[in-house]
């Protein structure tokens, strides 16, 4: 999900996931509880710097009032065992003009960053270079988490300067399912891409006509062999 300052009574793009990874608790199992994780949110938040510096962005910064902010929507979450969106404007800070938020749940950090990086329009928060801050909430619960990541652009940050790609090869990361895409809902919120993989068709082989020359050869051997 993302909204600019100048539509903030729309939604331009939506980046709901359910990251398939085996956490899907019944009504009955979920619980009211949950901790806090500050050192997964501090993963997360190291894992996007990586995949950004690797692009030669500049990495996001940490915002407390956006950290507050995404810990109490995840804990929502996890409070409620629904993955939805927050209403992004609401506790986020004063100065923004442009927000973005990545919500998922499932087992581990590793495997939720891979499905985000996996979904076109998740990615898109990741690596835009105009976000520069970022407040990552993360909660654990029933044996598995719920993530918040809320990303934010103000008019006074530092321009964006360029800079050389990471040449460093990423460290391998856990191996995460396919995101499976929700179906879409009401008030603003549609689907993220279903991520179905679609065949290149194979290359059609034109034959170019003889050239004049050959044409001769073969006229005058049907010649040939008419007399």
């Amino acid at each position: 999900m993302r909204v600019t300052k100048a539509a903030r009574s729309l939604i331009a793009t939506s980046v709901l996931l359910l990251a398939s990874l085996g956490f899907l608790p019944s009504i009955s199992s979920i619980s009211t509880a949950g901790a806090a994780d500050s050192a997964a949110a501090s993963q997360l938040i190291s894992l996007t710097n990586s995949l950004r510096a690797s692009r030669g962005l500049p990495a996001l910064q940490s915002n407390g009032t956006l950290t507050a902010k995404a810990e109490a929507w995840a804990q929502h979450m996890a409070d409620t065992g629904v993955l939805s969106h927050s209403v992004l404007t609401d506790g986020a800070p004063g100065e923004w003009t442009h927000l973005g938020e990545n919500v998922g749940r499932g087992g581990d950090v590793n495997g939720i960053h891979n499905a985000f990086v996996a979904s076109a329009s998740h990615l898109k928060n990741l690596v835009d270079p105009g976000f520069r801050y970022v407040g990552i909430g993360v909660v654990s619960i029933n044996g598995g988490i719920y993530v918040s990541e809320v990303f934010m652009q103000t008019d006074s940050q530092p321009a964006v300067s360029p800079q050389a790609p990471s040449t460093g090869a990423p460290a391998p990361q856990q191996r995460s399912a396919r995101p499976v895409a929700s179906a879409p809902r009401s008030g603003g919120s549609t689907s993220n891409a279903s991520g179905r993989s679609t065949a290149t068709p194979a290359p059609v082989v034109v034959t170019p006509p003889p050239a004049p020359e050959q044409l001769t050869v073969v006229l005058e051997r049907l010649r040939a062999l008419d007399g």
